[in-house]
């Protein structure tokens, strides 16, 4: 099964990653210490964040966003058979990439950010999943 991974441009760097976590059990171990139940929280939720991944691709299953957080594991998908338009947007800020809109039957959408160079392929696998997708293309 081929999987074309998504990107948001706004993906944590390992090191941001690793200092959320580090904040985040100095704080809670702070608050401790100084009775504070401001800390704890506010370490926790720095826990959360630096431990909380999310990533969104497209199979033949459909558009799929996986969230994990700790042991805790998420999956969101979007079947073809619900999906009645993609458009696709072109930047001329970041020529090589391509921004493709998916909306949903009950006019929901979903922007995915992709490589330029992948927009046939994902196109023809949506249409071949479902050749009722109207595809909008500028």
């Amino acid at each position: 099964m081929k999987i074309y991974k998504a990107t948001t441009g706004r993906e944590l760097s390992r090191t941001t990653e690793i200092a959320c976590i580090g904040f985040g059990i100095a704080l809670v171990v702070l608050s401790i210490v100084q009775r504070s139940i401001y800390a704890a929280l506010i370490g926790i939720v720095l826990l959360a964040a630096g431990a909380m991944t999310k990533s969104t691709y497209v199979s033949e299953e459909g558009i799929v966003t996986e969230y994990k957080i700790f042991t805790r594991h998420k999956r969101d998908v979007w079947a073809w058979e619900d999906v009645m338009e993609i458009f696709c947007e072109y930047s001329p800020k970041d020529p090589g990439k391509v921004g493709i809109h998916f909306t949903k039957e009950n006019l929901m959408a979903r922007r995915l950010l992709f490589q330029r160079n992948l927009r046939d392929e994902i196109i023809d696998l949506a249409l071949s999943q479902n050749p009722k997708i109207k595809v909008d293309d500028n």
